[in-house]
């Protein structure tokens, strides 16, 4: 949602709030709880669009960092060594999964501190397999498919994992 709509739709309440309080010039009590949802329908319209921006970033940083890791592990690996990372990821992939459908793991944070990530700044120094391949794995879980960042990312990942070698996607 961009600040254009946001502030057409903060007009358009203000005017309905506006019109309701008018209507209700009779009735103090009714104009001041008119007013106060109006003010709380424009306020939760801003922290709305605050939280769809806030995850827009967030999305297109996964999507620049992931992108910046596959190109790093073409750049450093030849082809058994990137199959090897594949075969891991998957291997992370499928035990995280059991974990969360047994219960063992029911939130993100819980399942990013047992893939232990490498932070995209420490990149040029990852040489293990293992935390290369939890790393694609974090990734994956964090990739959301409604955005289009996401898309672009857990498709990358994909064709990563199952061996399609390019990531210019």
């Amino acid at each position: 949602m961009n600040t254009k709509i946001s502030i057409a739709a903060s007009v358009v309440l203000l005017l309905i709030g506006g019109g309701l309080v008018f209507f209700f010039s009779g009735r103090p009590a009714m104009q001041i709880g008119t007013a106060i949802i109006t003010l709380i329908a424009i306020g939760a319209l801003w922290l709305l669009k605050s939280f769809m921006r806030n995850n827009s970033i967030k999305a297109a940083r996964l999507d620049k960092d992931s992108k910046a890791f596959l190109d790093y592990i073409h750049g450093k690996f030849n082809e058994k060594g990137i199959e090897e990372i594949s075969r891991q990821t998957q291997d992370f992939i499928v035990a995280a999964m059991r974990r969360m459908k047994n219960g063992q793991i029911n939130d993100e944070k819980k399942l990013m501190k047992l893939l232990n990530p490498i932070p995209a700044s420490q990149f040029a120094r990852a040489r293990d397999v293992n935390f290369l391949a939890a790393t694609v794995a974090s990734y994956h879980f964090r990739a959301d498919e409604d955005t289009d960042h996401g898309y672009k990312t857990r498709t990358r990942l994909n064709n990563f994992i199952v061996g399609v070698n390019y990531t210019s996607l």
